[in-house]
C-alpha cells in the first residue's frame, strides 16, 4: 500500500516538473535563456534555473494545497510532500527578501526628474502571500501529526 502511495506521489512531482519546464518554455521562447518580466517600471531578468525552481514549487504549493483540500488532508504522505513544498518556498522567500533588496541606483537621480516616479512595492504582497504559507504550512503539520497520532492508534 504504500509502495502505491509512493508512485503516485513521485508521478505528481514529476508532473509537476513537466508543466514548469512547459511553462518556462513557454515564457522564454526557443531562442532565450532568461525570463525577462516588466511590471511597471521595474525590469526583473531570472536565470531558467532560478525561475525553475520558484515556478515550480509555487505550482506544487497551490497544486498540492487544493488536492488536499479535496481530499480533506487525509493522505499523509501528500500532507508530508506539501510540508516540505511549503517549507522550501518560505525559506526561498526569506532568503528573497534578505539578499535581493539592497536597494537602487537610479541615473538620473530623482530630484533631476520633474515629475515623481512612484514605484509599486511587492514587499507587503509577498509578504501576505508569506504569512499564508506559514499558516498553511501549520495547519497541514497540525492535520498530518493528528491523522499519525490516528493511525497508531488504530493499529494498537
Amino acid at each position: 500500500m504504500l509502495k502505491k502511495e509512493i508512485r503516485i506521489e513521485i508521478i505528481w512531482i514529476l508532473s509537476l516538473a513537466v508543466l514548469t519546464i512547459i511553462l518556462i518554455g513557454v515564457l522564454t521562447g526557443k531562442d532565450s535563456n532568461v525570463i525577462d518580466n516588466q511590471l511597471y517600471d521595474t525590469y526583473y531578468v531570472l536565470n531558467q534555473t532560478d525561475s525553475f525552481f520558484l515556478i515550480f514549487l509555487n505550482t506544487g504549493f497551490w497544486v498540492y494545497f487544493i488536492r488536499q483540500l479535496i481530499n480533506k488532508f487525509k493522505t499523509p504522505l501528500s500532507n508530508i510532500v506539501l510540508i516540505f513544498i511549503t517549507g522550501l518556498l518560505i525559506f526561498i522567500t526569506t532568503f528573497t527578501f534578505i539578499f535581493a533588496n539592497h536597494g537602487w541606483t537610479i541615473y538620473p537621480p530623482l530630484s533631476a526628474s520633474q515629475n515623481p516616479i512612484t514605484t509599486f512595492e511587492f514587499k507587503p504582497l509577498l509578504i501576505i502571500y508569506q504569512f499564508f504559507q506559514i499558516a498553511v504550512l501549520g495547519f497541514v503539520g497540525v492535520r498530518t501529526g493528528r491523522g499519525i497520532e490516528r493511525l497508531k492508534n488504530q493499529k494498537n
